[in-house]
């Protein structure tokens, strides 16, 4: 069960979006597995991990802070990040990939070309999806 804090936390309007395919994994992990009962995905960024310098990081999580943003479906968070971790995110779209090479969920952007481009906020990322050097300003 979720626990829920007893302070409010922030709501993710449009500066991160999840794809169709990301929540329905989400979705998908947490009905398969006990252990992911009741819990939301979260993004977190660590710093000096990686080849590019930081590294995605997503877990699930049933507990939510005053520094969270928070994407909800149905009134139950479905997805989180905090405030130092959306400075490095926003504007991403989460995605879940299923390759014979891995199956992850990954951070981009798509463009009003339906190019697909890194995450905005980063100077240059890693061909993995797992990395990233953010641009100045951001540190």
């Amino acid at each position: 069960m979720l626990r829920r804090m007893p302070y409010y936390y922030h709501i993710l309007k449009d500066q991160i979006q999840l794809t169709d395919l990301c929540i329905k994994e989400k979705e998908i992990q947490r009905k398969q597995s006990s252990r992911f009962a009741g819990q939301f995905l979260r993004l977190g960024v660590d710093g000096g991990q990686g080849c590019s310098g930081f590294k995605y990081q997503f877990n699930f999580d049933k507990t939510l802070s005053e520094e969270d943003h928070v994407l909800l479906n149905n009134d139950q968070p479905l997805f989180a990040v905090d405030e130092i971790t959306l400075r490095f995110v926003q504007g991403c779209v989460v995605d879940y990939e299923d390759k014979m090479i891995r199956a992850a969920f990954y951070v981009f952007q798509i463009e009003i070309f339906r190019k697909v481009q890194e995450n905005p906020n980063a100077e240059k990322s890693c061909s993995c999806k797992v990395s990233f050097s953010p641009k100045e300003g951001l540190i």
